[in-house]
Formats: C-alpha cells, structure tokens, sequence
C-alpha cells in the first residue's frame, strides 16, 4: 500500500488476538503465491513443521503457501498470522472536530442510595485548569502530592492512618473542553463524613503550608519515573503524540516534561491548591446508605 511506504520502520500492530508475549521472539516469515503448486506446498509444508520447532512462523491469511505454512507450523511450535491488506484501502479522513463545551459550572451535592451497603463511594472535585496552562504542570505535581500518588498525604491520612478505605486516589482527568480534579474512595460505611472531613483537612493544610523540599522530591521523582516509563512501548509514544495533537501543544511539552517537574517549587505547589483545588467550590456525589450518611452529616456537624 503506498502508505506503507511512507513508514521508515515495520508498520505498528494496532491489534492482537492471542498471545502477545509471541510478537517479540525470534520468528520466520514463509509466504507465496496462493496457487502453488502441489510441489511448492509439500515443501512450505515440510519446512514451516522443520522451523516451528526452532522459531515462530509468520505468515499472512491466504490461501496457497500462507495456509499450509500455518497448518504445519502448529504441529511442532508456534505461529503468528499478520492481517495488513485491510490498511491497504485507508484514505485521510475528513479534520477532526470537537462540539463546543459547556463551560459553566455550579456547585452540587448528590447522595444516591444503597441503603444497607457497609461502603460509601465518594467523588469530590471540582473544574480546573487543562494541559495548555502555562501552570499545569504545577498542578499535575501538586495532584500528586495531594492525593494522586500511593505516598500521597490525602491516602497516607485516610488509608494508612485511619484505614477508612484501601485504595484512595485523586488525579486531575482532561477533555477537549475541559478538565477537572476529583478526589475518589470507597470508604467504610461508618466513616463517610469523616473521611469527607480528613480529606479537606489535607487541602486546607496544604493550603496554609508548602510541603518540605524532602515531601516534594520525593514526588517529582515518583512522576519523572512514571514518565518515562510510559515512554518505553511504542503504545505510550503514540498516546503521548495523542495527547498533543488532542490539544494542539508544542514538542516542547515532552521534551521539556521532566525539567518542568522538577522546576515546581514547593510555594507553587501551595499557591496553586489555594488558587484552584478549593474546598468551598467541590461539588459531590456519594453512593451509599443515605440515612447513615445524614446522621453522620448531623453528628460532626457537616454542611453539604
């Protein structure tokens, strides 16, 4: 296909059905035409079986040589069958457009019942700012620190210390339109406004004090780590390229993404969860036991 031309490199695998832990070991190709004669197909036959034994068989789907090297290969070893001639027919489709966003926002709470579950499910948060921000990354560490990573002070508070729930986490998700942080956990049932309560302490705290440089370090290794390893597979260099196209950003973005980690400062991290990640404007949504919750709500003295 001319399209395929255009590649420097073999085109990606875009799907697989089977055993992927195939695709990387040592492997021959045997293909032909698909009227061979009987002669060539005896031969194809026997040497897919002789090969299989040693390495994996590939070949395309067609009849004549593909088929029968498939079919012998499968006596002795392994075989990988590569479909590409579907690509063949792709044209440019037409520019991708995105319908305009609704940009207002209004503060709400919503407690949907289970009555009886011995868990509440908690989501908190609220709109901020998206990955063109001159501040994002700012955010995305202070995210992090708050309650997006296993040593975060949000999780270390409610599942180390307390243990109201085992697996806390906040993150801050984007959309073409938009983008926002939500703090989520499936806490005890007895403990929902509590953990609701230690939840706000921790952005209040953060708030009113910058974390330590050790706190922060801390973080932005954990996060440059991350980060390049979501670059080690050819799946996260293309959802990183993604990402750019998505919201029209710079090459800069990535090359630039582990120094702008490690250039957030521990006042920028206390600056921008004042600025943006603010208790008063959260909005809320619970799943669970609405009356327990409510009496929970009227014993500390909650105010939704």
């Amino acid at each position: 296909p001319p399209l395929l031309a255009e590649l420097d490199d073999a085109p990606p695998v875009i799907a697989v059905l089977g055993d992927i832990a195939l695709l990387p070991q040592p492997a021959a190709a045997i293909v032909g035409g698909r009227n061979a004669s009987a002669a060539g197909l005896k031969m194809a036959e026997t040497l897919a079986e002789d090969l299989a034994a040693h390495v994996t068989i590939v070949s395309g789907l067609a009849r004549g040589i593909d088929g029968i090297a498939h079919t012998a290969a499968m006596r002795t070893g392994r075989t990988v069958a590569a479909i590409a001639s579907g690509l063949a027919k792709w044209r440019t489709g037409p520019a991708v457009t995105y319908p305009p966003s609704a940009t207002a926002y209004k503060r709400d709470t919503s407690i949907i019942e289970r009555k009886g579950a011995p868990q509440s499910t908690i989501v908190v948060g609220l709109p901020v700012k998206g990955p063109t921000d001159k501040e994002y990354m700012a955010q995305y560490v202070t995210n992090s620190l708050l309650g997006g990573s296993f040593g975060s002070r949000i999780t270390s508070n409610i599942r180390e210390d307390k243990g109201y729930t085992y697996s806390p986490y906040s993150s801050v998700s984007n959309f073409k339109g938009g983008s926002y942080w939500a703090e989520a956990a499936d806490v005890t049932s007895e403990h929902t406004i509590e953990s609701l309560q230690e939840i706000r302490k921790e952005v209040i705290r953060l708030q009113n004090t910058p974390p330590s440089k050790e706190e922060l370090m801390g973080i932005q290794n954990y996060e440059a780590g991350i980060f390049v390893l979501r670059n080690t597979s050819p799946f996260g260099i293309i959802s990183q390229l993604g990402t750019l196209d998505k919201y029209g950003l710079p090459d800069s973005y990535l090359t630039n993404y582990v120094k702008n980690i490690y250039a957030v400062t521990p006042q920028q991290v206390s600056q921008i969860t004042r600025d943006r990640i603010k208790p008063e404007n959260m909005s809320l949504v619970l799943v669970g036991d609405r009356g327990q919750i409510l009496e929970q709500a009227k014993k500390f003295n909650w105010k939704f």
